[in-house]
């Protein structure tokens, strides 16, 4: 399936900010371009109890932070990455925002963290495990290699949900998106509770590119939102 991308141009004229379609007017002082970019070019799943498991082809992906002390921790993280090539080299990203529609939670009532981490190895959908990025080329570390330090971190609740359900959460990935663009390797994010390992286990559902859910509207599949000027 081909990303949609939807193109809105704000032009800025005296202070004003006018919306108009392309070809509205002949010369504008300056201008920035709104793309949202969906589905992703790919997501999947990685199960730190199967090390062998592809999931790339999943309608949901989980996130799952769990250690009952009995057996060996089954947490859970999610991989996305997004097709970039739309965005000119040389941009400003003035905004970029990653969007994964959650569909339900399962465990206490407490809040957690969720982070947005750089991932820092190329990886295959069809073949991506929690041992392996691609097929016969093994992470550096297992269960994915990412940039410890997490761009952005949003609170995962319960009860929000309840009261608020089915809908996009959303991770500020601007200065990601920014070097990117400008010539870093693109190998999307990696999604995470940022405190794994726990007693009671904590799981959250979220929507992926090959589900025909519209829960969070259609279509509910995870998206790219880049404010940029070229």
């Amino acid at each position: 399936m081909n990303a949609i991308r939807i193109r809105v141009v704000r032009v800025f004229f005296r202070g004003v900010v006018a919306f108009l379609m392309w070809g509205a007017l002949g010369t504008v002082p300056a201008w920035a371009d709104v793309e949202t970019i969906q589905p992703p070019d790919a997501d999947a799943s990685l199960d730190q109890n199967s090390e062998n498991l592809n999931l790339g082809a999943a309608t949901f992906m989980k996130v799952v932070s769990w250690d009952n002390g009995f057996r060996e921790a089954d947490n859970w993280r999610i991989l996305v990455r997004f097709d970039l090539s739309g965005i000119p080299t040389g941009s400003t990203i003035n905004d970029a925002s990653l969007q994964l529609c959650l569909d339900s939670i399962s465990g206490d009532q407490s809040t957690r963290s969720y982070g947005a981490h750089l991932v820092t190895t190329a990886w295959v959908e069809s073949e991506v495990t929690a041992s392996e990025a691609s097929l016969g080329v093994p992470w550096n570390n297992y269960f994915g290699d990412f940039d410890p330090n997490a761009t952005d971190i949003v609170p995962i609740s319960k009860v929000a949900l309840t009261n608020n359900p089915d809908q996009f959460i959303p991770w500020d990935v601007t200065a990601d998106v920014q070097a990117i663009v400008d010539g870093d390797p693109n190998n999307g994010w990696l999604i995470k509770d940022e405190n794994e390992d726990k007693p009671k286990r904590y799981t959250t559902l979220w929507v992926s590119k090959e589900s025909s859910s519209i829960a969070c509207g259609d279509p509910s599949s995870p998206k790219l939102i880049v404010d940029f000027t070229p």
